[in-house]
């Protein structure tokens, strides 16, 4: 009876000798059955990677193809884990991590000459010149050291932006600049409608009969849109406002200088027309709302911005 269970033992041990040499034997074989069809994956996220997102992603999948192929590695070669083995795949994630932040960084300097974001005027609205009389809006400072301020709002242009990435994005900053009468690129003082009521007198010349309606900008103001984040491939139109500097006058055929930058850093700068008044374009234009209050604007004191903060 030992004889017997002697010998089925010893069977069982040439047999799982026999079975471990043919492992042995085929053992890279094998590995490359488990890992080259895996490996395509990675390849091919990296070489259709044109953004900050597909860089990522290809990075991720990178790292998991390491440990998946040191997992296979360990049951098809060394029969066991091999602790350099484990030192080499941290290396090479912290390599991979170093290249896709190099990889990031080179597809910034490229984006500008791939335009990420397309802007464009559908309209201006204001006489656009450095004066008080006639201003179309009028913006209210309250609680300065000098009491409650009106502030004029020469020019108020309805701006057309398209983010051209694949992926969200939202405006960090943005400045916009016009020409003088010596032909230099002067920039306009950006009115901040977000934190200050709004006027519409719509071109009021007496400055002692001064009334204004309160208008609604919630939904409409080009600031507020932009610092949400801006769909891929998705125009979005807002009312910006800007006071002029002296020895500009902004009209329907001139050009603006605007500079951008998003929210991975990425800077555009864009010369765009001043689309003259064509029929149809104040329609797709955002419409003004205004609330029910009026204001007598006369009664304030009268200053540019630059006045107020000095």
């Amino acid at each position: 009876m030992l004889k017997i269970f002697s010998k089925e033992r010893s069977n069982k041990d040439s047999r799982k000798k026999k079975q471990n040499q043919h492992q042995d034997k085929h053992r890279w074989r094998n590995f490359a059955a488990w890992v080259i069809p895996f490996v395509t994956v990675p390849i091919g996220f990296s070489v259709f990677a044109k953004d900050v997102l597909g860089v990522w992603v290809s990075m991720f999948l990178w790292l998991l193809f390491f440990w998946y192929a040191l997992l296979i590695a360990e049951r098809y070669i060394w029969h066991g884990s091999r602790k350099w083995a484990y030192v080499i795949c941290v290396l090479l994630c912290g390599l991979t991590i170093g290249l896709g932040f190099r990889w990031q960084s080179r597809l910034r300097k490229h984006y500008p000459s791939e335009r990420p974001l397309a802007l464009g005027v559908d309209y201006i609205m204001g006489w656009g010149e450095r004066k008080l009389q006639g201003s179309w809006f009028w913006i209210v400072i309250n609680n300065t050291e000098e009491g409650d301020i009106a502030s004029p709002v020469q020019v108020a242009l309805a701006f057309r932006l398209v983010n051209l990435k694949s992926i969200p994005t939202t405006i960090q900053a943005y400045t916009v600049e016009a020409k003088n009468y010596q032909d230099e690129w002067v920039r306009l003082a950006t009115v901040d409608v977000r934190n200050n009521d709004l006027y519409a007198t719509m071109g009021a010349r007496d400055l002692d009969d001064l009334t204004g309606i309160k208008m609604n900008m919630a939904h409409t103001c080009f600031d507020s849109l932009i610092s949400q984040p801006i769909p891929p491939y998705t125009p979005i139109r807002g009312w910006a406002f800007f006071q002029v500097p002296e020895n500009v006058r902004l009209e329907p055929k001139d050009y603006i200088r605007v500079f951008m930058r998003d929210s991975e850093g990425l800077e555009t700068t864009q010369i765009i027309p001043i689309e003259p008044d064509r029929e149809g374009v104040l329609h797709a234009s955002p419409t003004f709302e205004y609330f029910k209050e009026m204001k007598d604007l006369g009664k304030l004191k009268l200053k540019y911005l630059s006045e107020v903060w000095k």
